[in-house]
Protein backbone atom coordinates (compact mmCIF):
# COMPACT_ATOMS: atom_id res chain seq x y z
CA UNK A 1 0.00 0.00 0.00
CA UNK A 2 1.59 3.64 -0.94
CA UNK A 3 0.55 5.95 2.23
CA UNK A 4 1.96 8.86 0.26
CA UNK A 5 -0.46 8.51 -2.41
CA UNK A 6 -2.56 12.10 -2.58
CA UNK A 7 -5.90 12.09 -4.22
CA UNK A 8 -7.42 15.08 -5.86
CA UNK A 9 -10.89 15.46 -3.44
CA UNK A 10 -11.23 13.88 0.06
CA UNK A 11 -12.92 10.75 0.41
CA UNK A 12 -16.90 10.93 -0.98
CA UNK A 13 -18.71 10.41 2.73
CA UNK A 14 -16.35 11.35 5.65
CA UNK A 15 -13.79 14.01 4.13
CA UNK A 16 -10.38 11.81 4.76
CA UNK A 17 -7.76 12.83 2.57
CA UNK A 18 -5.30 10.67 3.78
CA UNK A 19 -6.22 7.05 3.89
CA UNK A 20 -6.01 4.39 1.24
CA UNK A 21 -8.78 4.31 -1.17
CA UNK A 22 -10.87 1.47 -2.41
CA UNK A 23 -13.61 0.76 -5.36
CA UNK A 24 -16.93 1.17 -3.82
CA UNK A 25 -19.75 -0.16 -6.03
CA UNK A 26 -22.28 2.08 -7.39
CA UNK A 27 -24.40 -0.63 -6.22
CA UNK A 28 -23.79 -3.59 -4.04
CA UNK A 29 -21.66 -6.07 -5.67
CA UNK A 30 -24.48 -8.61 -4.17
CA UNK A 31 -26.32 -7.69 -6.66
CA UNK A 32 -24.32 -9.38 -9.43
CA UNK A 33 -22.50 -5.03 -10.00
CA UNK A 34 -19.17 -6.40 -11.11
CA UNK A 35 -17.56 -3.66 -13.03
CA UNK A 36 -19.58 0.30 -12.09
CA UNK A 37 -17.73 1.19 -9.25
CA UNK A 38 -16.24 4.48 -7.66
CA UNK A 39 -12.20 3.80 -8.29
CA UNK A 40 -10.80 6.64 -5.64
CA UNK A 41 -13.62 8.70 -4.18
CA UNK A 42 -14.33 6.22 -0.99
CA UNK A 43 -12.10 5.48 1.81
CA UNK A 44 -10.80 2.09 2.80
CA UNK A 45 -12.50 2.82 6.20
CA UNK A 46 -15.51 3.90 5.03
CA UNK A 47 -15.78 1.05 2.47
CA UNK A 48 -15.11 -2.10 4.79
CA UNK A 49 -15.58 -0.47 8.29
CA UNK A 50 -18.67 0.64 7.53
CA UNK A 51 -20.58 0.22 4.49
CA UNK A 52 -19.59 -3.93 4.42
CA UNK A 53 -22.61 -4.39 7.03
CA UNK A 54 -25.32 -1.85 5.45
CA UNK A 55 -24.61 -3.38 1.97
CA UNK A 56 -25.10 -7.39 3.86
CA UNK A 57 -28.03 -6.44 5.40
CA UNK A 58 -29.69 -4.47 2.01
CA UNK A 59 -28.94 -7.44 -0.01
CA UNK A 60 -30.14 -10.12 2.45
CA UNK A 61 -33.60 -7.65 2.71
CA UNK A 62 -34.08 -7.71 -1.16
CA UNK A 63 -33.41 -11.63 -2.05
CA UNK A 64 -35.00 -13.08 0.98
CA UNK A 65 -38.13 -10.43 0.95
CA UNK A 66 -38.51 -7.98 -1.59
CA UNK A 67 -37.50 -10.25 -4.40
CA UNK A 68 -37.59 -13.95 -3.36
CA UNK A 69 -39.10 -15.39 -5.89
CA UNK A 70 -36.77 -13.93 -8.82
CA UNK A 71 -36.13 -16.91 -11.27
CA UNK A 72 -32.18 -14.54 -11.18
CA UNK A 73 -31.65 -14.75 -7.13
CA UNK A 74 -31.29 -17.62 -5.79
CA UNK A 75 -33.12 -19.71 -3.01
CA UNK A 76 -31.64 -19.36 0.01
CA UNK A 77 -34.56 -19.16 2.70
CA UNK A 78 -34.93 -18.20 5.99
CA UNK A 79 -37.33 -16.84 8.31
CA UNK A 80 -37.99 -13.86 5.91
CA UNK A 81 -39.52 -16.66 3.76
CA UNK A 82 -42.24 -15.66 0.72
CA UNK A 83 -43.00 -12.35 2.26
CA UNK A 84 -43.54 -13.76 6.09
CA UNK A 85 -41.63 -12.75 9.50
CA UNK A 86 -42.40 -15.90 11.48
CA UNK A 87 -42.34 -14.63 15.17
CA UNK A 88 -43.31 -16.89 18.07
CA UNK A 89 -45.38 -14.66 21.33
CA UNK A 90 -44.28 -15.87 24.32
CA UNK A 91 -47.26 -14.46 25.93
CA UNK A 92 -49.76 -17.03 24.07
CA UNK A 93 -46.49 -19.29 23.04
CA UNK A 94 -47.90 -19.17 19.54
CA UNK A 95 -46.12 -18.61 16.26
CA UNK A 96 -47.62 -15.89 13.75
CA UNK A 97 -47.09 -14.83 10.31
CA UNK A 98 -46.29 -11.02 9.66
CA UNK A 99 -45.78 -9.13 6.72
CA UNK A 100 -43.27 -5.82 6.23
CA UNK A 101 -45.37 -3.07 4.13
CA UNK A 102 -43.49 -0.57 2.17
CA UNK A 103 -43.26 2.01 5.20
CA UNK A 104 -41.41 -1.17 6.52
CA UNK A 105 -44.11 -1.51 9.19
CA UNK A 106 -45.62 -5.24 10.47
CA UNK A 107 -48.38 -6.23 9.83
CA UNK A 108 -50.74 -9.03 11.25
CA UNK A 109 -51.67 -11.41 8.37
CA UNK A 110 -55.44 -12.50 9.00
CA UNK A 111 -54.90 -16.36 10.12
CA UNK A 112 -56.10 -19.44 11.22
CA UNK A 113 -53.44 -21.28 13.43
CA UNK A 114 -53.71 -24.97 14.54
CA UNK A 115 -52.96 -24.81 18.27
CA UNK A 116 -53.29 -28.23 18.60
CA UNK A 117 -55.58 -30.79 17.52
CA UNK A 118 -58.49 -30.15 19.17
CA UNK A 119 -58.06 -25.85 18.76
CA UNK A 120 -57.63 -23.35 16.03
CA UNK A 121 -57.36 -19.96 16.72
CA UNK A 122 -57.67 -17.07 14.42
CA UNK A 123 -55.58 -14.08 14.38
CA UNK A 124 -55.40 -10.09 12.83
CA UNK A 125 -54.26 -6.65 13.75
CA UNK A 126 -56.24 -5.19 16.90
CA UNK A 127 -57.40 -2.17 14.67
CA UNK A 128 -58.94 -4.47 11.97
CA UNK A 129 -62.45 -6.11 11.98
CA UNK A 130 -61.64 -9.30 12.80
CA UNK A 131 -65.56 -10.99 12.76
CA UNK A 132 -65.31 -8.98 8.77
CA UNK A 133 -62.23 -10.94 8.16
CA UNK A 134 -63.35 -14.07 9.56
CA UNK A 135 -66.14 -13.96 7.27
CA UNK A 136 -64.77 -13.49 4.35
CA UNK A 137 -62.46 -16.51 4.62
CA UNK A 138 -64.94 -18.72 6.10
CA UNK A 139 -66.59 -18.01 2.57
CA UNK A 140 -63.59 -17.80 0.31
CA UNK A 141 -62.19 -21.18 1.93
CA UNK A 142 -65.85 -23.24 0.35
CA UNK A 143 -64.36 -21.97 -3.15
CA UNK A 144 -61.84 -24.29 -3.06
CA UNK A 145 -61.92 -24.23 -7.13
CA UNK A 146 -61.03 -20.15 -7.36
CA UNK A 147 -58.46 -20.25 -4.76
CA UNK A 148 -54.38 -19.76 -4.76
CA UNK A 149 -52.79 -21.54 -2.15
CA UNK A 150 -49.24 -21.15 -1.91
CA UNK A 151 -47.11 -23.37 0.28
CA UNK A 152 -44.62 -23.00 2.86
CA UNK A 153 -42.53 -24.99 4.61
CA UNK A 154 -40.67 -23.65 7.86
CA UNK A 155 -37.46 -24.47 9.58
CA UNK A 156 -37.59 -24.30 13.12
CA UNK A 157 -35.15 -21.34 14.20
CA UNK A 158 -34.86 -22.42 17.98
CA UNK A 159 -35.43 -26.12 19.18
CA UNK A 160 -35.67 -24.48 22.82
CA UNK A 161 -38.91 -23.03 21.33
CA UNK A 162 -42.31 -25.01 20.54
CA UNK A 163 -42.75 -26.48 16.88
CA UNK A 164 -43.98 -24.11 14.50
CA UNK A 165 -48.05 -24.38 14.24
CA UNK A 166 -49.66 -25.34 11.04
CA UNK A 167 -51.60 -22.16 10.27
CA UNK A 168 -54.11 -21.17 7.18
CA UNK A 169 -52.50 -17.64 6.00
CA UNK A 170 -54.91 -14.79 4.14
CA UNK A 171 -52.24 -13.09 1.73
CA UNK A 172 -55.17 -11.23 -0.68
CA UNK A 173 -58.81 -11.91 -1.21
CA UNK A 174 -58.64 -15.98 -2.71
CA UNK A 175 -55.40 -15.94 -2.13
CA UNK A 176 -53.50 -18.07 0.64
CA UNK A 177 -50.66 -19.42 2.19
CA UNK A 178 -50.14 -22.94 3.65
CA UNK A 179 -47.90 -22.57 6.50
CA UNK A 180 -46.07 -25.76 8.67
CA UNK A 181 -43.08 -27.17 10.04
CA UNK A 182 -42.92 -30.31 7.54
CA UNK A 183 -43.94 -30.71 4.07
CA UNK A 184 -46.51 -33.69 5.36
CA UNK A 185 -48.70 -31.01 7.47
CA UNK A 186 -48.64 -28.87 4.62
CA UNK A 187 -50.37 -31.40 2.07
CA UNK A 188 -52.48 -32.51 5.35
CA UNK A 189 -53.69 -28.93 5.30
CA UNK A 190 -54.53 -28.48 1.54
CA UNK A 191 -56.32 -31.78 1.54
CA UNK A 192 -58.32 -30.90 4.84
CA UNK A 193 -59.53 -27.43 2.16
CA UNK A 194 -60.36 -29.36 -0.08
CA UNK A 195 -62.67 -31.93 1.38
CA UNK A 196 -64.10 -29.38 3.69
CA UNK A 197 -62.93 -30.95 7.21
CA UNK A 198 -61.60 -27.11 8.13
CA UNK A 199 -64.41 -25.54 8.13
CA UNK A 200 -66.34 -28.08 9.87
CA UNK A 201 -63.67 -28.27 12.47
CA UNK A 202 -63.35 -24.64 12.19
CA UNK A 203 -67.18 -24.02 12.76
CA UNK A 204 -67.53 -25.65 16.19
CA UNK A 205 -64.33 -23.30 17.86
CA UNK A 206 -64.90 -20.95 20.42
CA UNK A 207 -64.94 -16.55 19.42
CA UNK A 208 -61.84 -16.22 18.06
CA UNK A 209 -58.75 -14.19 19.20
CA UNK A 210 -57.34 -10.82 18.57
CA UNK A 211 -53.89 -9.55 18.86
CA UNK A 212 -51.99 -6.17 18.63
CA UNK A 213 -48.64 -5.67 16.59
CA UNK A 214 -46.50 -4.08 19.12
CA UNK A 215 -44.31 -6.82 20.01
CA UNK A 216 -44.52 -7.38 16.20
CA UNK A 217 -43.04 -3.87 15.44
CA UNK A 218 -39.98 -4.29 18.03
CA UNK A 219 -39.34 -7.99 16.18
CA UNK A 220 -39.64 -6.12 12.71
CA UNK A 221 -36.89 -3.71 13.94
CA UNK A 222 -34.42 -5.86 15.19
CA UNK A 223 -34.97 -8.55 12.17
CA UNK A 224 -34.74 -5.77 9.32
CA UNK A 225 -33.33 -3.14 11.16
CA UNK A 226 -33.99 -0.43 8.76
CA UNK A 227 -31.62 2.59 9.86
CA UNK A 228 -29.24 -0.11 8.28
CA UNK A 229 -31.25 -0.84 4.91
CA UNK A 230 -32.18 2.64 4.61
CA UNK A 231 -28.25 3.68 4.68
CA UNK A 232 -26.94 1.59 2.41
CA UNK A 233 -29.81 2.02 0.02
CA UNK A 234 -28.50 6.38 0.26
CA UNK A 235 -25.22 5.44 0.19
CA UNK A 236 -25.95 4.00 -3.29
CA UNK A 237 -27.89 7.11 -4.55
CA UNK A 238 -25.04 9.22 -3.62
CA UNK A 239 -22.86 7.17 -5.74
CA UNK A 240 -25.04 7.87 -8.51
CA UNK A 241 -24.18 10.98 -8.19
CA UNK A 242 -20.79 10.40 -8.13
CA UNK A 243 -20.30 8.90 -11.19
CA UNK A 244 -22.35 10.54 -13.03
CA UNK A 245 -22.27 14.39 -12.17
CA UNK A 246 -18.61 14.06 -11.04
CA UNK A 247 -16.38 14.34 -7.79
CA UNK A 248 -16.20 17.66 -7.23
CA UNK A 249 -20.29 18.18 -7.59
CA UNK A 250 -20.72 15.07 -5.35
CA UNK A 251 -18.85 17.04 -2.51
CA UNK A 252 -20.95 20.19 -2.87
CA UNK A 253 -22.57 20.82 1.19
CA UNK A 254 -25.80 20.26 0.32
CA UNK A 255 -25.12 16.58 0.49
CA UNK A 256 -24.17 16.47 3.91
CA UNK A 257 -27.20 16.13 5.34
CA UNK A 258 -27.24 12.34 3.50
CA UNK A 259 -24.07 11.24 4.33
CA UNK A 260 -24.17 12.56 7.99
CA UNK A 261 -27.36 9.94 7.71
CA UNK A 262 -25.19 7.18 5.89
CA UNK A 263 -22.52 7.53 8.49
CA UNK A 264 -24.62 7.59 11.46
CA UNK A 265 -24.69 4.59 13.91
CA UNK A 266 -27.57 5.25 15.39
CA UNK A 267 -31.74 4.52 15.35
CA UNK A 268 -32.37 7.36 12.81
CA UNK A 269 -34.53 5.60 9.55
CA UNK A 270 -33.80 8.24 7.65
CA UNK A 271 -37.76 8.56 6.52
CA UNK A 272 -36.88 12.52 4.81
CA UNK A 273 -34.82 10.97 2.90
CA UNK A 274 -35.84 7.51 1.40
CA UNK A 275 -39.45 6.31 0.37
CA UNK A 276 -39.60 2.73 -0.20
CA UNK A 277 -41.64 1.85 -3.64
CA UNK A 278 -41.47 -1.67 -4.04
CA UNK A 279 -44.49 -3.74 -3.99
CA UNK A 280 -44.23 -8.04 -2.90
CA UNK A 281 -47.60 -8.36 -4.29
CA UNK A 282 -47.01 -6.65 -7.75
CA UNK A 283 -49.60 -7.06 -10.31
CA UNK A 284 -47.62 -7.74 -13.39
CA UNK A 285 -50.18 -5.96 -15.85
CA UNK A 286 -49.59 -2.39 -14.08
CA UNK A 287 -47.19 -0.99 -15.01
CA UNK A 288 -46.44 2.24 -13.13
CA UNK A 289 -45.25 5.62 -14.17
CA UNK A 290 -41.77 4.69 -12.53
CA UNK A 291 -41.73 1.14 -14.21
CA UNK A 292 -40.84 2.99 -17.64
CA UNK A 293 -37.66 3.60 -15.94
CA UNK A 294 -37.13 -0.24 -15.55
CA UNK A 295 -35.58 -2.28 -18.22
CA UNK A 296 -35.99 -6.42 -18.52
CA UNK A 297 -32.37 -7.69 -16.83
CA UNK A 298 -31.24 -4.59 -15.41
CA UNK A 299 -31.11 -2.73 -12.61
CA UNK A 300 -31.53 0.73 -13.42
CA UNK A 301 -30.98 4.23 -11.37
CA UNK A 302 -31.85 7.39 -12.20
CA UNK A 303 -31.08 10.58 -10.62
CA UNK A 304 -33.15 13.86 -11.98
CA UNK A 305 -34.92 16.76 -10.69
CA UNK A 306 -38.52 15.65 -9.22
CA UNK A 307 -40.36 19.31 -8.70
CA UNK A 308 -37.14 20.37 -8.27
CA UNK A 309 -35.56 18.23 -5.88
CA UNK A 310 -33.02 16.09 -7.08
CA UNK A 311 -33.60 12.43 -6.89
CA UNK A 312 -33.13 9.06 -7.37
CA UNK A 313 -35.31 5.92 -8.64
CA UNK A 314 -33.69 2.79 -7.89
CA UNK A 315 -34.95 -0.16 -9.41
CA UNK A 316 -33.72 -3.62 -8.40
CA UNK A 317 -34.15 -6.84 -10.77
CA UNK A 318 -36.62 -4.54 -13.65
CA UNK A 319 -38.78 -3.51 -10.61
CA UNK A 320 -39.13 -0.42 -8.53
CA UNK A 321 -37.26 -0.08 -5.33
CA UNK A 322 -37.04 2.82 -3.41
CA UNK A 323 -37.06 6.91 -3.84
CA UNK A 324 -34.12 9.13 -3.24
CA UNK A 325 -34.63 12.69 -1.86
CA UNK A 326 -30.98 13.60 -2.05
CA UNK A 327 -31.03 17.22 -0.95
CA UNK A 328 -34.17 19.87 -0.16
CA UNK A 329 -31.60 22.27 -1.93
CA UNK A 330 -33.65 23.12 -5.79
CA UNK A 331 -30.48 24.57 -7.41
CA UNK A 332 -28.32 21.45 -6.96
CA UNK A 333 -29.42 20.44 -10.53
CA UNK A 334 -30.78 21.62 -13.36
CA UNK A 335 -34.58 20.23 -14.89
CA UNK A 336 -32.96 18.84 -18.29
CA UNK A 337 -30.16 16.70 -15.89
CA UNK A 338 -31.40 13.31 -16.52
CA UNK A 339 -29.11 10.92 -15.99
CA UNK A 340 -29.44 6.93 -15.94
CA UNK A 341 -27.25 3.62 -15.08
CA UNK A 342 -27.86 0.53 -16.48
CA UNK A 343 -26.53 -2.60 -14.66
CA UNK A 344 -26.67 -6.29 -16.38
CA UNK A 345 -27.38 -8.33 -13.63
CA UNK A 346 -26.16 -11.24 -15.28
CA UNK A 347 -23.41 -10.35 -16.86
CA UNK A 348 -22.05 -7.42 -14.68
CA UNK A 349 -22.01 -4.66 -17.57
CA UNK A 350 -23.20 -1.15 -17.62
CA UNK A 351 -23.90 1.42 -19.22
CA UNK A 352 -24.41 5.32 -18.53
CA UNK A 353 -27.24 7.36 -20.70
CA UNK A 354 -27.18 11.18 -20.32
CA UNK A 355 -30.72 12.48 -21.36
CA UNK A 356 -28.94 16.12 -22.36
CA UNK A 357 -26.22 14.16 -24.64
CA UNK A 358 -28.32 12.52 -26.70
CA UNK A 359 -32.27 12.45 -25.81
CA UNK A 360 -32.81 9.87 -28.60
CA UNK A 361 -31.29 7.18 -27.41
CA UNK A 362 -32.39 7.76 -23.54
CA UNK A 363 -36.05 7.83 -25.09
CA UNK A 364 -35.60 4.53 -27.23
CA UNK A 365 -33.95 2.62 -24.56
CA UNK A 366 -36.53 3.39 -21.75
CA UNK A 367 -39.81 4.44 -23.57
CA UNK A 368 -40.07 2.60 -27.09
CA UNK A 369 -39.26 -0.81 -25.29
CA UNK A 370 -41.03 -0.53 -23.00
CA UNK A 371 -44.40 0.42 -25.40
CA UNK A 372 -43.18 -2.72 -27.45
Amino acid sequence: MNTNTRYTYPCLFCGDNTRHRTEEHIIQHGFKNSRCVLDTDVCCHCNTDIFSALDKKLIDFVHTYVYPNHPHISRNRTLLQAGHIIQFDQETRIWRSLQIDRNMKPVLFPQLVFVDKNRIDFYCNSNQNYQKLLNNMKQELVHVDKLSLKELVCQQPDQSLPTIQSAVIRTAPMKYVLRASTNQEVQLLKSQIHNGQLMRQFSQESEPRRKTTQKSELLANLVLERNLINRAIAKSAVNAVCSFLGSQRARNSVLDPIKSFILSDTQDEGERFIQHIWNINRNENTISQKENFTVPGYHTLILASRDRIPTVILSLYERPFALIRLTEDTNFMGEEEIYAGLIDYRSGSHQVLNYQNDPVSFYERFYVNNIQ
